[in-house]
């Protein structure tokens, strides 16, 4: 049910509680789609300024309302103000491929991890790794990623899943409502439980190597179950060109203790002795052992002194 494509699209939208609200309710009226387009254009519903301007939020608000089944429409309806809200964020983020991505890969990841606070830096590194599988993303301006990231953070703010105090962003997970939470575990988004593989994540905040042996910590980010599956990975890391310039390591994830803390793991890296320029793009990167796709790429700067130098490592 998530949209199959990438956008941009969010950066001339809001969050639009309200609107929302008032559409759900004609739905659950049994209003046609005509009749509810009809009071939101003509009957200006959404009392905006211009018509063209009650087209657009007209045409935006009923992509997202017909995202949600009755079951999600049934439960709108008779929750209070914070789970409606939510169902408002899942109507959202149906609707968008990118933002879903972001809050599965970076919101859900820092949750588990027990990482309470969102950085500016977080998302931008979010942007690069979409930007290496999209070349549409890629093709985005500085300008649009930095206007879709300030999106991405009034809409966690408006569905208060977010605490913005000065910079400082601070994650509050949403206490769900118990039907919803049975509703997301049996539905989710696709309306039926699939197995995946068993993945694994960058838990040490590390955007710079400083010396040829370096350790980082990682995490499995959820146990092996009936329907999260073993697998193992190859992680290690590489030049902007592709050149291997680490040891490689093989991780198994088959860990299926529900306890994060004991899903956590260390890896040892030996990096090749050789001079590294600071202003290059290193990466590190991760793949699955079995189909060799890659699930993890982490930019660094690799910024070694006096490497090359003394050669305790050749």
């Amino acid at each position: 049910m998530v949209e199959e494509t990438y956008s941009a699209g969010l950066i001339s939208q809001s969050f639009w509680f309200v609107e929302m609200k008032k559409v759900i309710k004609l739905i659950d009226e049994g209003k046609s789609e005509e009749e509810i387009k009809k009071m939101c254009i003509d009957e200006n519903l959404f009392g905006a300024a211009k018509e063209y301007r009650a087209k657009r939020i007209y045409g935006y608000i009923w992509n997202r309302a017909k995202r949600l089944d009755k079951t999600l429409i049934d439960l709108f309806c008779t929750s209070d103000l914070a789970t409606q809200k939510v169902i408002n964020l899942i109507a959202i983020l149906r609707s968008d491929r990118l933002f879903f991505e972001f809050m599965f890969e970076v919101y859900r990841e820092k949750n588990i991890l027990g990482i309470p606070v969102i950085e500016d830096a977080d998302i931008n590194i979010f942007f690069k790794n979409k930007e290496i599988q999209s070349e549409d993303i890629a093709a985005w301006t500085d300008g649009t990623k930095r206007r879709l990231r300030s999106i991405y953070f009034n809409y966690l703010t408006d569905a208060n899943l977010l605490t913005a105090v000065e910079k400082k962003k601070t994650i509050t997970p949403p206490i769900l409502d118990i039907a919803l939470e049975h509703y997301l575990e049996v539905c989710g988004d696709k309306g039926k439980k699939e197995t995946s593989l068993a993945e694994i994540a960058l838990v040490s905040l590390t955007s710079k190597i400083t010396n040829l042996i370096t350790t980082l910590d990682f995490v499995q980010t959820e146990p092996v179950s009936d329907i999260v599956k073993e697998t193992s990975y190859r992680v290690y890391f590489i030049s902007d060109s592709n050149e291997k310039i680490s040891n490689e390591n093989i991780v198994i994830a088959d860990k299926k203790d529900k306890d994060t803390t004991k899903r956590m793991f260390r890896l040892r890296f030996n990096f090749k002795n050789k001079k590294y320029d600071k202003s290059q793009k290193y990466y590190l990167v991760a793949y699955d052992d079995k189909n060799d796709i890659e699930v993890l790429r982490h930019e660094i700067i690799m910024d070694i002194a006096f490497a090359d130098d003394f050669g305790f490592f050749t």
